[in-house]
C-alpha cells in the first residue's frame, strides 16, 4: 500500500510555447478568497490585475509593456489567511514602471518594496524567476532558454530552508 500526502499549494509558471511564454497560476487560500479581474485601460496604458479585494493583492499583465508577473509566497506563515499585505502594490508599482522582466525583479528586491516568494516574470523576449526569503539574498534566474516548464510553488529550490516543508511541524 502506498501513502500518499497532499499538499494545497500555490503554484506558477510559465513555459515558451509557439514563440510565445504562457504563464498560468492557481491560488490556494485558507480562507475564499474574494477575487476580481480588472481591466484598467487609458490611452496610453493598459493593465490586466488580479486583485484579491480582502488582502490586497495584486498580479497582473502590462498590456502596453508585455511585462506579466505572478508570485507564489514561501513566507507561508505571514501569507496565512486574510492578512493584508502591501506586496500588491509593489507588484502593481513594477508592472507599471519596469520596461522588462530583469527591472521588474530587481525593483521587487529593493528595501521597502521587497516580495518575498517565488516570481515569475516574463516578457515575450525573456523570462526571469526571482526566488527571495527574508533575511536572504535574493536570487534571479533567467529561464528565458528554457525549453521545460519553470514551475514553482510554496517553498524555495535555490535558497535553502524556504517556505513549506513536509519535515516541519508546520499546519499547511
Amino acid at each position: 500500500v502506498m501513502s500518499v500526502t497532499r499538499i494545497h499549494e500555490c503554484v506558477v509558471g510559465f513555459k515558451k510555447i509557439s514563440g510565445n511564454f504562457v504563464a498560468a497560476k492557481n491560488r490556494d487560500r485558507t480562507y475564499k478568497p474574494n477575487i476580481s479581474i480588472i481591466h484598467h485601460v487609458e490611452p496610453d496604458k493598459e493593465y490586466i490585475l488580479l486583485l484579491d479585494k480582502d488582502t490586497h493583492y495584486i498580479e497582473g499583465y502590462n498590456v502596453v509593456t508585455g511585462l506579466g508577473i505572478l508570485n507564489s509566497a514561501v513566507e507561508n506563515s505571514a501569507d496565512f489567511g486574510l492578512n493584508k499585505s502591501p506586496e500588491g502594490m509593489y507588484i502593481l508599482k513594477a508592472l507599471v514602471a519596469a520596461k522588462g522582466p530583469k527591472e521588474a525583479a530587481h525593483m521587487l528586491c529593493r528595501e521597502g518594496n521587497e516580495v518575498y516568494g517565488n516570481t515569475i516574470l516574463i516578457n515575450k523576449d525573456k523570462a526571469v524567476l526571482l526566488e527571495f526569503v527574508k533575511d536572504k539574498e535574493p536570487i534571479m534566474i533567467d529561464v528565458t532558454k528554457k525549453s521545460i516548464p519553470t514551475v514553482r510553488t510554496n517553498h524555495t529550490d535555490k535558497i535553502p530552508g524556504g517556505g513549506f516543508d513536509l519535515d516541519a511541524d508546520q499546519d499547511y
